[in-house]
């Protein structure tokens, strides 16, 4: 739903199951708690604070070692005063009692009777029974985290809220670790983070609201509770206010389950009152609206689904994209992204196997703008992603401090949009429609409107993919079965027409508030207006003649007067043609005297015409006046009939028994000529017919053959319409992806030039093209650049640094991706270290190179003067005539003078690194000397001239002169000893 909603089971306002269990109409909570590490004491908090009556059965899965005896039940059972026992296969759950999971056990229930069975995973015991208890208990299940290491009990928590039950998840304060806690808040699925202790008293009072308000809900769905039904009714007015979506329409037993657990929330079990409630808090709209629309999905659920896609459906649709048009798939009710993340996925990998570049476009729709938000984010967390194999995971996901974000490369695949799947235009040309399990949540009237809404949305022989529970219902001449399994279904080529309307109203139908009346005239205000009509009726009709209104195809528009002695509804098919209900002998003079005014545009008048009335022959006047309408083009003309001199007024003779009358010579000479000329009109009329028919046979023809044409040019026009709208949606949905990515991109650009500018180094960025892209302002300082060189070749700037060898070093670093770091001097001798490295995009694209230089002058310097010394202080040892050397520690020789190499035939390079005692071994006592050696080793304090007398072969007896000292050097000691020879005389 959500634009529903989802697939798979996405924000929708029910279950992710079709049918709701028979336990799911038990009139007691099941509490399914799940704790481990640091457990035991949050369970005794929560159960020392449960009374001695409850409303609820427990479930408790705590993590225990199966290999060791569990004492878990003797420890709750001390704590409070309700019954604990060990969980067995075939327990009923019975309201008041806990049942404890044995340690190493998977406990599920069917039917609120408990199955035991050994684990088959170790460290998901919790969300294995978890689920079970959401597909058991629906909206009846209560999940509780309690304090634990890992992530077990997230997926539990996902499937409890789901079926609309209510979830906890203990707070950090009270948790001594909160890795579980914190995995199933990271879901957005915890109604209430508390402490242990409060839980229980939420816990009581849930269990108490859902024995008053369960039957009220049950009354309504079976039509017993009118009352109740007005307030539901009102409920779906106010959401269709608020957010445009009308409930009214999807199935009354899940919607009133989330209705049900809102007000549960809510603290209030009265319908009126939460009714009162939503129209003063708008907040709580909204979250009815979010409960009605929960979200449930993860990535790639039902694996054998994905992989029945990837093998028969795909391959077919991607071999049709060979000459580069785009792959166009719609997930409607996509919830939180993850199926289409998933699809993304699979079609990636498929057209790498393939080694095929295809265009792909994903349009993944939901009503809510929140699952929408989190679905481009593409952030998850570790127990969102828990279903991702670990070679997707780590190809297609990068770790973030804030879990897991999908690859850059797959999130440019998906565009994201809100959209209401039943009002909104739906997309065209798609090459296939993932719609699993959204249609199970519509009432049959919804699902009839958008099976047509998908074949019109899919290109021929388009794949449409529904829930294991749907099908396209009465429409089999739209689809065709591709697999009943999996249901996917073929698009048909039909001749027939698709009828389906975008509605482009905000409102439901029936729910727009009408226009106020107008505003009712006092009575006072209206009688001198109504006394004055009535007066001008009255003299109209005692003294104004008898007449029609006729138009100038002789219809009667309107009767003036009673004028039943002229004209009378004739036999037949009824008929206010003048000709046809006039009296005998007045149809001819009435046609004459009609033509002569149309024909003159003047008044005729024919005086004593004769016209039968009953058994009588009387003279009437007619008087034809011809009337132009003020604002059309139509004719009309006034026919008045007024008595010949010396007749009594027109009025239909009393019901008398016929007399017998002479008939006079000039009557029956009257009669003769009325009949003369009645032929003769006749005779006009069959022959003007005769012609008129033949035109308006070559008439209707005409408008025939164009009636055909405008009916192919209605239905090009709708055809066209309806694409128009589709892709009117689609620019919609691509214009609010660029116009966020446009969001994105300038917060990404302004974070980048802050940082930029609060780097104090000169770096630029070089194209593959070795034009530049960018650079920090050191740079304009150090190598002469301006703000108009971007875009330029870096070779037309003339940098003040001599590296001649530049522009071969930055191909090599493109060409080997190894970083190159050297020293460069600047015209005024500045040392900087030059580095070079490779620039690399989000898919790991080599695209230029980043040259960074630091300067290094003040280093540069020191290291010069070190070195200076260094030379300095061996010159000046060189040039000393005794022997001297200079040991570590170690007794190892770190530097030793031109007399000492010479007096033992060395070189100062050879002799460094040496233990002393190599180049002076055989020396008499040389035991001794090596304790005095290390004797003097400094042991926190300087030591100078400690005479020691040795016998060296080559030389004698000699004096030995020891020195130890401590050098210090920032943070670091060096002890050193130095040991000068002064031979005896």
């Amino acid at each position: 739903m959500s634009d529903s909603t989802g697939s798979p089971s996405p924000s929708v306002p029910i279950s992710p199951e079709a049918s709701v269990p028979k336990s799911a109409t038990a009139d007691f909570l099941i509490v399914g708690v799940g704790a481990s590490a640091g457990g035991l004491e949050a369970l005794t908090a929560l159960l020392k604070k449960l009374p001695a009556r409850i409303s609820f059965a427990m479930i408790i899965v705590q993590h225990m070692n199966p290999k060791h005896e569990s004492l878990l039940v003797e420890l709750l059972d001390q704590v409070t005063r309700l019954p604990v026992e060990w969980a067995a296969t075939g327990q009923t759950l019975e309201p008041g009692h806990i049942y404890v999971a044995p340690p190493g056990s998977a406990v599920a229930m069917e039917d609120r009777n408990l199955v035991v069975q050994p684990s088959a995973t170790r460290g998901c015991e919790i969300d294995y029974c978890l689920r079970a208890l959401a597909r058991d208990a629906a909206n009846r299940a209560v999940g509780v985290i309690l304090s634990g290491n890992g992530a077990d009990g997230a997926d539990g928590i996902r499937a409890i809220k789901a079926a609309g039950g209510f979830t906890f998840a203990e707070d950090k304060k009270s948790a001594g670790f909160s890795g579980m806690p914190d995995a199933a808040i990271e879901t957005g699925c915890i109604d209430h983070v508390m402490a242990p202790e409060n839980m229980a008293e939420e816990l009581v009072r849930l269990a108490d609201d859902a024995r008053v308000l369960w039957p009220k809900i049950v009354a309504i769905e079976g039509g017993h509770s009118p009352g109740h039904a007005d307030s539901v009714s009102m409920i779906f007015r106010l959401l269709a206010g608020r957010t445009g979506v009308d409930f009214s329409e999807y199935k009354d037993s899940t919607i009133r389950r989330r209705l049900a657990r809102r007000m549960m929330l809510a603290k209030t079990t009265d319908l009126s009152e939460y009714v009162k409630l939503l129209q003063k808090n708008r907040d709580e709209v909204d979250l009815l609206f979010e409960t009605l629309l929960i979200n449930v999905t993860e990535f790639f659920r039902d694996r054998d689904y994905f992989d029945f896609l990837r093998e028969r459906v795909l391959p077919p649709l991607i071999s049709r994209r060979m000459d580069g048009t785009v792959l166009r798939v719609w997930v409607p009710g996509c919830a939180t992204g993850e199926e289409a993340y998933s699809l993304a996925i699979v079609i990636h990998e498929l057209l790498e196997e393939q080694a095929k570049v295809v265009p792909v476009q994903i349009f993944a729709t939901d009503i809510s703008e929140h699952v929408i938000s989190t679905a481009r984010a593409g952030v998850y967390s570790t127990a969102d992603i828990a279903s991702v194999a670990a070679e997707r995971l780590r190809r297609f996901f990068v770790k973030t401090e804030r879990g897991y974000t999908v690859q850059k490369s797959i999130r440019d695949m998906c565009i994201f949009a809100r959209q209401n799947v039943l009002k909104d235009s739906p997309f065209s040309r798609l090459d296939l429609i993932s719609c699993r399990n959204l249609l199970i949540y519509f009432s049959g009237k919804l699902q009839r409107k958008l099976i047509p809404v998908f074949h019109y949305a899919l290109q021929p022989e388009g794949c449409l993919v529904l829930g294991s529970s749907e099908s396209v219902g009465g429409y089999p001449e739209l689809f065709d079965v591709a697999d009943r399994r999996f249901r996917v279904y073929i698009r048909k080529a039909t001749t027939l027409r698709s009828t389906f309307e975008f509605s482009l109203d905000p409102l439901p139908q029936g729910l727009a508030v009408p226009p106020p009346p107008f505003p009712n005239v006092p009575d006072e205000a209206r009688e001198p207006f109504d006394i004055m009509r009535e007066a001008d009726r009255i003299v109209l009709n005692r003294h104004a003649p008898t007449g029609v209104l006729i138009n100038d195809d002789m219809e009667i528009v309107q009767f003036r007067g009673d004028v039943s002695a002229v004209l009378a509804p004739a036999e037949g098919r009824a008929s206010l043609n003048l000709l046809k209900m006039a009296r005998e002998g007045l149809a001819g003079e009435l046609h004459d005297g009609v033509r002569q005014a149309r024909e003159q545009n003047i008044r005729i008048r024919k005086s004593g015409v004769s016209v039968m009335q009953g058994d009588t022959l009387r003279s009437i006047d007619i008087d034809v006046t011809p009337i132009e309408a003020v604002h059309s083009k139509e004719r009309f003309f006034l026919v008045l009939f007024t008595p010949a001199e010396g007749q009594p007024p027109l009025r239909e003779p009393e019901s008398t028994p016929r007399a017998n009358k002479s008939v006079s010579l000039a009557q029956i000479e009257q009669l003769r000529q009325d009949l003369h000329a009645t032929r003769n009109y006749l005779q006009d009329t069959i022959e003007k017919h005769e012609a008129t028919n033949q035109e308006l046979r070559a008439a209707n023809e005409e408008v025939q053959s164009s009636n055909e044409e405008l009916q192919s040019t209605n239905e090009e026009l709708e055809t066209a319409k309806e694409e128009l709208q589709s892709t009117n949606e689609e620019l919609t949905t691509l214009n609010e992806e660029l116009h966020r990515r446009q969001v994105e991109l300038m917060q990404v650009n302004n974070d980048l030039n802050n940082l930029i500018n609060s780097v104090h180094l000169p770096i630029i960025i070089l194209g593959q093209d070795m034009r530049i892209r960018r650079f920090t302002p050191m740079t304009e300082k150090l190598m002469r650049a301006i703000p108009t060189d971007i875009g330029r070749p870096f070779s037309d700037i003339k940098i003040n640094l001599d590296v001649k060898e530049l522009p071969q070093l930055m191909n090599e670093v493109m060409d080997s991706l190894v970083i190159r770091e050297l020293e460069v001097q600047d015209d005024q001798g500045r040392w900087y270290s030059l580095r070079v490295r490779p620039y690399r995009t989000a898919e790991n694209k080599i695209d230029g190179v980043v040259l960074t230089l630091i300067d290094i002058d003040d280093l540069k310097r020191a290291m010069a003067e070190l070195e200076e010394a260094r030379d300095l202080a061996r010159a000046v040892v060189d040039v000393a005539h005794e022997p001297l050397v200079v040991l570590n520690p170690q007794l190892r020789i770190k530097t030793a003078n031109e007399a000492f190499c010479r007096l033992f035939a060395t070189t100062s390079e050879a002799s460094e690194g040496r233990p002393l005692f190599d180049l002076i071994n055989g020396t008499s006592g040389d035991g001794d000397f090596r304790a005095e050696l290390l004797g003097v080793l400094p042991t926190g304090v300087n030591l100078a001239d400690r005479l020691i007398q040795i016998d060296l072969p080559a030389v004698g007896p000699t004096n030995c002169y020891l020195n130890a000292h401590r050098v210090t050097r920032g943070r670091r000691v060096y002890p050193l000893i130095v040991v000068s020879l002064q031979t005896e005389p």
